[in-house]
């Protein structure tokens, strides 16, 4: 099709959620929500209770209905997650990120480091231990940019971090190399600590909600200093 699969199913949300506006609940929470805060397929919002979450999740589910769609597993702040959408227990896909809903937490997802390409849809091994090794074998500037957009941070929670490896990769473009030919050896060192960062990134957990439980009021002022 000319859109993928992540847009259409955005799309059908969208729709969903401005039929039941038009014509069952005008004021309806769950609608606006389905309209604007959803991302490919996950539905995210903050609500004052987990009262309230409860409530807006049954009437976002009755939407859905009317589309033939289903929701595995709704997760609330606070809470374990349902093992339906959990593989630990403890995180829950959200955005690209890992959510740990009962922390309140969010962190990158960054899966184990692979320098091979899988095949056939089966993946190679994952490195272990010393990462210079296996990265000398493999020291192209299509592995090097592989490797950091592997990173996935639409918000910027690590942007320090992503931002001196973009600085990196662009002494490789300055080099003239191409995407298949070797970087020298002198950048060696400098790459395997840089995909030693990538796999700390995991270990970041960012307090997800902005004002503290206790906050006198909600009022928030943004300075910027340009």
């Amino acid at each position: 099709g000319v859109r993928s699969a992540g847009a259409q199913t955005g799309v059908s949300l969208q729709k969903l959620g401005q039929y039941w506006l038009e014509n069952r609940n005008p004021d309806s929470v769950a609608a606006f929500i389905l309209q604007n805060e959803t991302y490919v397929d996950d539905i995210m919002s903050a609500l004052d209770s987990l009262e309230v979450c409860k409530i807006v999740a049954e009437e976002i589910s009755e939407i859905l209905n009317l589309g033939s769609m289903s929701v595995k597993s709704f997760t609330f702040s606070g809470l374990v997650p349902d093992e339906k959408v959990s593989a630990d227990g403890v995180s829950v896909g959200l955005g690209g990120y890992l959510w740990q809903p009962v922390e309140d937490t969010l962190s990158v997802d960054i899966k184990e480091l692979r320098l091979v390409k899988a095949k056939r849809g089966k993946l190679s091994e994952p490195v272990s231990g010393d990462f210079g090794p296996a990265l000398k074998e493999h020291f192209t500037r299509r592995v090097l940019v592989g490797q950091c957009a592997k990173v996935f941070d639409p918000i910027g929670l690590v942007t320090p971090i992503t931002a001196r490896l973009k600085l990196d990769l662009h002494q490789t473009c300055r080099m003239g190399l191409d995407w298949d030919d070797p970087v020298p050896e002198d950048f060696l060192p400098s790459w395997v600590s840089n995909l030693e960062d990538i796999q700390l990134i995991k270990h970041i957990r960012f307090k997800r909600t902005i004002i503290p439980a206790d906050a006198v009021n909600t009022s928030v002022n943004l300075l910027v200093a340009v």
